[in-house]
C-alpha cells in the first residue's frame, strides 16, 4: 500500500513539473501582493523609474500613456525602443533639478495638452540616437496670433538646467510657441545651457528661442521655420555649424536683441553654417523695435544674402557664382591693403588712409565710385563721404572697374573718381595713381559720364584710364578726365576714349570759380586717345614732352620736342625730343590743305564738297614735316641757313 501511494505521488509531481508556468518580466512575481493567484497589472513607467538603481536603463516594452518625473539625485537612461510615450494631463517628462536623464533609441515622446511640453528639464538631459519629441495636437497660429486652445513649447530647458542634444528630432507644427525654449524663468538667475550637436528641428514660431539667462551652442543640425525666426536669441548664442532655412512667411533666419543687463544681453556669434532665406527675408534681425538692439558677430558661414554689416572686423563676405555669400578672413577676400591692414573695398582703404599713405590694390575688382571732399557730408546712399587727403593708389598691375554708384559734388554725382582740394593752392593734396588700369564696368551707373574729376595735384604713372564704357553725357561725346586745379602729370600712361574724334581725353580747366590754375604735363610713352581742351584762363598750361596722340599736339609741344608721325597703330602723332640744332630754331610750318572742286559739278554738290573739306585735317602731312624736323641736327641747320635767301638778322629760324 505504501509503495502504491509513493508511486502515485511521484506521478503527480512529474505532471506538475512539466506544466507551463507564467512569470512577469524582470522577475516580478505573478501576484498582486495579497496572496491572490491572479496576475498583477504591469508596473507603471513611473514606478519602474522610482525603483531603478542609479545608472540603470529602462527600456520601453510597449507604448505608454502617463506623465513621468525623474526625481532629484536619480541618474537613469530611458530607451524608447521604437515605442511612444504620451502624456495624460501634464508635461510628458519632467526632469527635476539634480536629476540626470539620457533618452535614447528611436521612439517618440509626445504631448497633447495645452500649456504642457513633451520634455521639461530642470536638471541634466542628454538626447541620443534620433529620438523624436513633438506636440502632435499643437493648434497655435501666427496669424491670428493665438494658442488655438492647445499650444506650448515642445522642449523647455530652464532654471539653470543643462541639455545636450546629440541627435534628435524636435517638431512643433504651430506658430504661437517655440519648438525649444532655453532659459527665461523670471525668478532664476542661473544660466540654462543648451548644446545642440545634431538633429532636425522644425516649426514653432521660432525653432529655438534662447531666452533670458540662456546659453545656446549649436554645433550642427538642420533647422527650419515658417513662422518668425529659426533662432531667436535674447542672451548668448554661438553657432559653430548647421543648416538654417526659412520660408516666405518667416521674418528672418536669425534674431538677436538685448533688453536686460546680465540676463538678456543679445550677443550672437556665428562661426560657420549654411543660412538660407527665401528672397525677401533678412539673414539677421538685430533689434526689437527701436529700443532693444543686439550684436551679431559673423566669422564664417555661407548665406543667401550679404551679411557684411554683421561681419567681425577681421572678416568679410565674398560673393559666390551662385549668388550666395561666404564669410572668410578679411585677408583672403581683401581688395586692398595699407601696410599690413586689409580692406574689403578700395573705397574702404581710401577712407582709412592717412595723408601720404600708399594703398595697394590686391586683385582685379569691380567697385563703387570713390570721392574725397573738402567738406564731406553724406552721399546719395546716406554713407559718410571721405575727407580730402593725399595718397597713392598702387594698382599693382590690376584693374579697378567702376560700376555704381557714381560720385561727385552735390547734384553732379556723375563721376568714377572725384578728388577735391582742401581749399587753397598751397594745401592742395598730392594724389598718385600708378601701375594699373582704371575703367568703367560694362554694367554701371547710367549717370557715370566722367571717369576722373580732379582738383588736386594728380600724377598718372604707368596707368591706363579707359573711358570706353562711359555714358555719353554731353550730346554725342564725353570726357574721360577733367582737371580744374593743381599740377597734373601724365607719365607713361594711356587715356582712352570710345570715339577719339569726338570724346575729350582730358581738359585743362583751372583758374575759375576760385580754383588755382592747371599745369598739365604729358611725358614718356603716354598714349592720348581723344581730343583735349585747354582753357585760356590765366596760368593754365599744357606741356607735351612725349607720347602718342590722335589729336595734333603741336601747339603744346615743349621746347626741344617735336610732333612727328606715329609708329603705333591708332595714333597719328608722336612727340619726341629733337636733335641738337645749336642756336637755330627749327619747326614745321604746314599750310592748311587746299581743296579744288571741279567746275563740272553742280553748285549744290560743290558746296557739299567744300563744307566737307572744312572738317578734314591733314595729320599725315604735318606729322611727316615733324619727322624731317626731328632729324635735323646742328650741322644740317647751319647748311640750310647758309643756303637761305633771306635770314632776319641774328634771329635764325627755319620754317
Amino acid at each position: 500500500m505504501k509503495r502504491r501511494l509513493l508511486s502515485a505521488f511521484l506521478a503527480v509531481m512529474m505532471v506538475l513539473t512539466m506544466a507551463p508556468v507564467a512569470f512577469a518580466a524582470d522577475g516580478v512575481e505573478p501576484t498582486d501582493g495579497t496572496g491572490s493567484s491572479e496576475a498583477a497589472p504591469a508596473k507603471t513607467l513611473q514606478k519602474q523609474i522610482d525603483e531603478a538603481e542609479n545608472g540603470a536603463t529602462i527600456t520601453l516594452n510597449d507604448n505608454y500613456t502617463e506623465d513621468i518625473t525623474i526625481p532629484a539625485d536619480k541618474v537613469i537612461t530611458l530607451n524608447l525602443n521604437d515605442k511612444k510615450l504620451t502624456n495624460v494631463q501634464s508635461d510628458t517628462i519632467t526632469v527635476t533639478k539634480g536629476a540626470k536623464l539620457t533618452i535614447e533609441g528611436a521612439g517618440t515622446v509626445d504631448n497633447v495638452t495645452h500649456a504642457k511640453s513633451a520634455l521639461v528639464n530642470y536638471g541634466e538631459v542628454v538626447l541620443n540616437n534620433g529620438v523624436t519629441l513633438e506636440r502632435s495636437s499643437e493648434k497655435g497660429t501666427l496669424s491670428p496670433y493665438s494658442p488655438g486652445g492647445n499650444s506650448c513649447y515642445t522642449i523647455l530647458n530652464d532654471k539653470g538646467a543643462t541639455m545636450t542634444i546629440n541627435d534628435a528630432t524636435v517638431k512643433n507644427n504651430g506658430g504661437f510657441s517655440s519648438a525649444i525654449r532655453n532659459g527665461g524663468d523670471e525668478n532664476c538667475n542661473d544660466a540654462s545651457n543648451l548644446t545642440i550637436n545634431d538633429g532636425n528641428f522644425s516649426g514653432g514660431i521660432n525653432s529655438v528661442k534662447n531666452d533670458e539667462c540662456g546659453i545656446l551652442t549649436i554645433n550642427g543640425g538642420t533647422f527650419s521655420n515658417t513662422s518668425q525666426y529659426v533662432i531667436m536669441n535674447w542672451n548668448k548664442a554661438t553657432i559653430n555649424n548647421g543648416t538654417f532655412s526659412v520660408k516666405d512667411s518667416a521674418d528672418a533666419v536669425l534674431f538677436t536683441a538685448a533688453y536686460r543687463a546680465n540676463r538678456a544681453v543679445g550677443e550672437l556669434i556665428v562661426n560657420n553654417g549654411t543660412f538660407t532665406g527665401n528672397g525677401s527675408q533678412k539673414m539677421v534681425e538685430n533689434h526689437y523695435g527701436s529700443s532693444y538692439t543686439g550684436t551679431a558677430s559673423i566669422t564664417g558661414g555661407t548665406f543667401s544674402s550679404d551679411v557684411s554689416a554683421y561681419c567681425d572686423a577681421n572678416y568679410a563676405t565674398e560673393k559666390n557664382t551662385d549668388n550666395t555669400y561666404t564669410v572668410k578672413p578679411l585677408k583672403d577676400v581683401a581688395v586692398a591693403k595699407i601696410g599690413d591692414t586689409y580692406y574689403k573695398t578700395l573705397a574702404d582703404a581710401v577712407a582709412a588712409a592717412q595723408d601720404g599713405d600708399t594703398i595697394t590694390l590686391l586683385k582685379d575688382t569691380i567697385g563703387s565710385g570713390i570721392g574725397t571732399y573738402k567738406n564731406p557730408g553724406k552721399d546719395l546712399q546716406g554713407n559718410d563721404q571721405i575727407t580730402a587727403k593725399g595718397f597713392t593708389i598702387d594698382f599693382n598691375q590690376h584693374t579697378y572697374s567702376v560700376d555704381k554708384p557714381a560720385v561727385g559734388s552735390k547734384t553732379y554725382e556723375t563721376q568714377g573718381f572725384h578728388f577735391e582740394w582742401k581749399g587753397a593752392v598751397d594745401t592742395t593734396p598730392n594724389i598718385t595713381l600708378k601701375n594699373g588700369t582704371l575703367n568703367v564696368a560694362k554694367v554701371h551707373d547710367p549717370n557715370l559720364k566722367l571717369l576722373v574729376q580732379n582738383y588736386c595735384n594728380l600724377t598718372l604713372d604707368n596707368m591706363t584710364v579707359d573711358g570706353t564704357n562711359l555714358t555719353k553725357g554731353w550730346g554725342s561725346y564725353t570726357y574721360v578726365t577733367s582737371n580744374c586745379n593743381g599740377t597734373v602729370t601724365i607719365k607713361d600712361s594711356a587715356i582712352i576714349s570710345e570715339n577719339p574724334n569726338a570724346d575729350v581725353a582730358f581738359d585743362v580747366d583751372g583758374a575759375r570759380r576760385g580754383y588755382g590754375p592747371v599745369k598739365l604735363t604729358i611725358e614718356g610713352d603716354s598714349k592720348i586717345s581723344g581730343k583735349f581742351e585747354v582753357s585760356t584762363n590765366e596760368g593754365n598750361s599744357l606741356t607735351v614732352k612725349g607720347g602718342y596722340f590722335t589729336t595734333d599736339p603741336s601747339a603744346y609741344v615743349a621746347s626741344g620736342y617735336v610732333a612727328g608721325t606715329s609708329d603705333v597703330s591708332g595714333y597719328s602723332y608722336k612727340v619726341v625730343a629733337k636733335t641738337n640744332t645749336g642756336n637755330v630754331e627749327v619747326k614745321p610750318d604746314v599750310a592748311d590743305p587746299e581743296v579744288t572742286v571741279s567746275g563740272s559739278i553742280s553748285e549744290e554738290d560743290k558746296k557739299k564738297v567744300e563744307n566737307a573739306a572744312k572738317t578734314v585735317s591733314a595729320p599725315t602731312l604735318g606729322a611727316e614735316t615733324g619727322d624731317i624736323v626731328k632729324d635735323i641736327n646742328e650741322d644740317t641747320a647751319k647748311t640750310l641757313i647758309e643756303k637761305a635767301t633771306t635770314v632776319q638778322g641774328n634771329n635764325k629760324k627755319l620754317y
